[in-house]
């Protein structure tokens, strides 16, 4: 199953027929009629009942056709962000994050980041505080927000403590290979909304 046919098979439901979806695009019907029975097989059923005229969806097409136009929406979208990252035009920054900081500065912290960069995409993962120096490594995340009441810094990370909204110091965790500048507060005072943009922001 790819993109290819799942298309051609959207485009045949839209069309009624073989032949429009084949005017549509620019392609001829036997190919439609191919792919179309190439992902059939690929599901293990019949998509379009073919004794009826014209043709309409099987139970398994109506259960697909949704699925198959989600797939394509997300395929354009993934298509279209990462055209805009490679020119430029987009940024994308990744937060490992422990659960308790939903309940202090983040959430205000990451409204006003996207107000303020519109234009960069902000993905938040939910790690436990262990598990973030395996996701740096892996290139998952790109800062690994944790606490710790004592950092540990495991060989090859840099662990910086930012701030202290608690007893509990809040750490900010970073990869080795990454070279964008870094500026950290070090100091205990109450961690505010604009320290974790610029945590963010500078790591």
């Amino acid at each position: 199953m790819n993109f290819r046919q799942l298309r051609y098979f959207c485009e045949v439901v839209d069309g009624g027929t073989l032949a429009r979806a084949a005017e549509r695009l620019y392609v001829a019907p036997t190919a439609i009629s191919m792919q179309i029975a190439q992902l059939e097989g690929s599901v293990g059923g019949t998509l379009f009942d073919r004794s009826a005229k014209p043709m309409t969806l099987t139970p398994l097409g109506h259960y697909f056709l949704p699925r198959a136009r989600e797939l394509l929406r997300l395929g354009q979208r993934l298509e279209d962000d990462a055209r805009d990252m490679a020119q430029g035009r987009r940024g994308w920054l990744s937060i490992g994050f422990v659960r308790s900081l939903l309940y202090s500065v983040l959430p205000l912290a990451i409204r006003r980041f996207r107000e303020r960069h519109p234009n960069v995409k902000l993905e938040l993962v939910e790690l436990l505080s262990e598990h973030q120096t395996t996701a740096l490594r892996q290139h998952r995340i790109h800062i690994g927000l944790s606490r710790f009441a004592r950092p540990i810094e495991p060989q090859g990370t840099h662990i910086h403590t930012t701030a202290s909204s608690t007893s509990v110091p809040t750490s900010v965790t970073t990869s080795p290979g990454d070279r964008r500048r870094r500026t950290y507060s070090t100091s205990h005072k109450p961690l505010t909304a604009d320290t974790a943009i610029n945590t963010a922001l500078t790591s």
